[in-house]
């Protein structure tokens, strides 16, 4: 036994109460200690307990339980399968507009008040506008079951940001302001179901205004069924705004909901 996994042992015993517990070491074949932790922790009663060294694992238990743990290491320590992990990142979103315009020429006594912009007769323009779109980004990389993937691209775009020296005059600097998405996720799969954690970014430039940098960001663990989508959560908002003149009104308003969602696959089958 060498230094390490004896160092573990001693630590188990420090922190369990279980008087009868017995230990063991158990050799992995094909999975790293880290994934089969997290597969085992959920199945351990409060009172027994499990470390790891790279391809080992020292188990605390009774030796009935033990002899339990090692049959499911066995079931779980098989050789990994390829899996492929696509992001949907799917959007809609609906805007209007409406107003009206007065253009005209007003005579009095002293004089003439004109709005006219076309140097023609009094007028009314009345204008109505609306759009509705929608957008799909879908994202995918392979990867081994248990191993982490990452996946992500990136957009710089030029911007000038102004500044003022310490004489007080102006200053313009050119920045690269960076957009990305991407995603890095850890898939455990569990006959049917996978389990995931999952961080996911998606930047972009506001379409109202290219200087305004939208930053949409998930870190959450799921689980479902092998092949299905998984969704990981919605974004949604809107925006209102209404201008009054004298000769003119208008309102627009704009809304959008963004929802992300993930599906694993089996690249073996």
């Amino acid at each position: 036994m060498n230094l390490l996994v004896r160092n573990l042992c001693c630590l188990l015993l420090l922190c369990s109460n279980l008087a009868l517990a017995e230990m063991r070491v158990i050799q992995l074949q094909y999975r790293q200690d880290s994934e089969m932790i997290r597969l085992l922790q959920p199945l351990l009663n409060p009172q027994e307990r499990v470390a790891g060294n790279g391809q080992q694992l020292v188990l605390q238990a009774d030796s009935g339980r033990l002899d339990e743990l090692q049959a499911l290491i066995t079931t779980f320590d098989t050789p990994p399968r390829r899996l492929l992990i696509t992001l949907d990142d799917s959007g809609s979103g609906i805007s209007s507009e409406q107003g009206v315009d007065m253009q005209g020429r007003i005579h009095g006594r002293h004089g003439e008040i004109s709005t006219d912009r076309y140097n023609g007769s009094n007028r009314v323009e009345i204008r109505r506008y609306s759009s509705q779109g929608s957008n799909s980004g879908t994202r995918s990389i392979q990867t081994l079951e248990g191993s982490a993937a990452f996946i992500s691209t990136g957009q710089q775009v030029p911007q000038q940001q102004w500044s003022y020296d310490h004489h007080g005059r102006p200053v313009v600097q050119t920045i690269q302001r960076e957009a990305r998405q991407g995603f890095y996720v850890i898939p455990s799969v569990q006959g049917d179901r996978v389990t995931l954690e999952v961080d996911s970014r998606n930047d972009h430039f506001s379409r109202q205004n290219p200087r305004i940098l939208e930053q949409q960001a998930v870190s959450t663990r799921v689980s479902g069924y092998l092949g299905q989508w998984i969704e990981l959560g919605s974004i949604s908002g809107g925006s209102a705004h209404n201008s009054s003149e004298i000769t003119s009104r208008s309102k627009s308003y704009s809304s959008h909901n963004n929802t992300l969602r993930i599906k694993v696959q089996l690249m073996d089958e």
